[in-house]
C-alpha cells in the first residue's frame, strides 16, 4: 500500500503562513543585517524582527499545547522550517560572520 505524502490543506496552510513570514519578516531582516560586522550588532540590529516573528506565533506554533503552544504534529514541525527558510536564506544568523565580498 503506497503512503500518501500530500500535504493537507491545513499543514498548506501552515506552509503558506510560513512563506509569507519569510517574505515578510526576515527578508527585511537580512537587510538590515547582512552588512553589520559584529555578532553584537547583527543581534541588536535583528531584535525587532525576532520580535515580529514571535507576534506571528512562530514559537507557539513549535511548542506543544500541553506546554502551552499550538503546535499540531511533527509534520507541521518540519513544514514551518523548511518553508521559512529557503535554499537562500532570507536572514543570516546573527552568530555568523559577515560576507568577506
Amino acid at each position: 500500500m503506497p503512503i500518501d505524502f500530500s500535504l493537507s490543506p491545513e499543514q498548506r496552510a501552515v506552509r503558506q503562513r510560513a512563506r509569507d513570514l519569510a517574505r515578510d519578516v526576515l527578508t527585511a531582516a537580512r537587510d538590515a543585517t547582512h552588512r553589520l560586522a559584529t555578532p553584537e550588532q547583527r543581534f541588536v540590529a535583528s531584535r525587532s524582527y525576532y520580535r515580529a516573528l514571535v507576534q506571528a506565533g512562530l514559537l507557539r506554533r513549535l511548542i506543544p499545547p500541553p506546554l502551552g503552544g499550538e503546535m499540531t504534529g511533527l509534520v507541521d514541525l518540519a513544514i514551518e522550517p523548511r518553508s521559512s527558510w529557503p535554499s537562500r536564506p532570507a536572514c543570516r544568523c546573527p552568530y555568523s560572520p559577515p560576507d568577506s565580498a
